[in-house]
């Protein structure tokens, strides 16, 4: 067959458009490969915080520190995690965060909020991670399904966590999902009706209120020993015990207390997650 100069030519340069676009789309050889994760803490107005994330063992214990990054006022963050691939997890601390039940800013301190990343992905961008008490919660308990053997693998273990907390918080609305979306400030926003969003920053403010009644029934300072923080790491403790569920007490059986109030006495809203939600 026969080519007209011409049409070579068109060929040839249609050929080096394809090789040009293929190579922008990927990294060239020779450079380091580099993942991203942003998303928000959604916890109240933060300040002075940072996200920091670690690769996880195959027990879903923190291992390799990876990258970390300022929080940015608005909550958002995005950390480079260089060439890692596969599970990952997220955590905010320090600085402050202002509390929604009390209006008073709260520091970290010790505590800290994370949430797990089942698969990053070689030099991708993986956004829209959420980072609350309930993604805390969730990470827990992933790693307690895959410590106690009920999961082989955290990608299933995840999965695993999400169903059930899922169906514990969603109070029957399809379409939440606590790892995602933007939960709304009840105090600042009309809900038209109840939509997954409206919800969840509802069971959120709920946390934070719950820690404030704690400190109003144990007499002590409002948002200062008992905070939505300090709850939340006592809520960890709970379902990170081997046992994976909420039951007011930790490893060896150890009650739980926050304030004056001990676990066993329902002071964890969260308790009545020993139903078995449906699968």
């Amino acid at each position: 067959m026969h080519l007209s100069p011409h049409r070579t030519i068109r060929s040839l340069l249609l050929l080096a458009s394809a090789l040009l676009l293929a190579a922008s789309c990927s990294p060239l050889a020779g450079e380091p490969l580099s993942a991203t994760i942003s998303g928000k803490v959604s916890v109240g107005a933060v300040s002075g915080a940072r996200a920091t994330a670690y690769a996880l063992d195959d027990d879903a214990r923190k291992g390799e520190k990876l990258g970390s990054a300022d929080v940015s006022e608005d909550g958002t963050f995005i950390v480079n995690i260089g060439s890692h691939t596969g599970p990952t997890l997220v955590c905010a601390a320090g600085g402050s965060f202002l509390d929604d039940s009390t209006g008073v800013s709260v520091r970290f301190g010790s505590d800290e909020l994370c949430a797990l990343v089942e698969n990053a992905a070689l030099a991708q961008e993986t956004t829209g991670v959420l980072i609350t008490p309930l993604t805390s919660l969730d990470s827990a308990l992933a790693g307690c399904f895959v410590r106690s053997g009920t999961d082989t693998s955290i990608s299933d273990a995840s999965k695993h966590a999400a169903l059930r907390l899922n169906d514990f918080f969603a109070a029957g609305l399809a379409d939440f999902d606590f790892r995602s979306g933007n939960p709304t400030d009840p105090a600042v926003a009309r809900f038209e009706g109840l939509e997954a969003d409206g919800w969840h920053g509802i069971v959120l403010a709920g946390l934070s209120e719950a820690a404030r009644q704690i400190s109003i029934t144990s007499d002590l300072d409002e948002a200062v020993r008992v905070t939505e923080t300090t709850l939340t790491a006592e809520l960890v403790k709970d379902i990170d015990d081997g046992s994976c569920v909420f039951d007011g007490a930790g490893v060896g059986g150890v009650v739980l207390k926050q304030g004056r109030r001990q676990g066993r006495q329902r002071v964890f809203a969260a308790r009545a997650a020993h139903r078995e939600p449906s699968c």
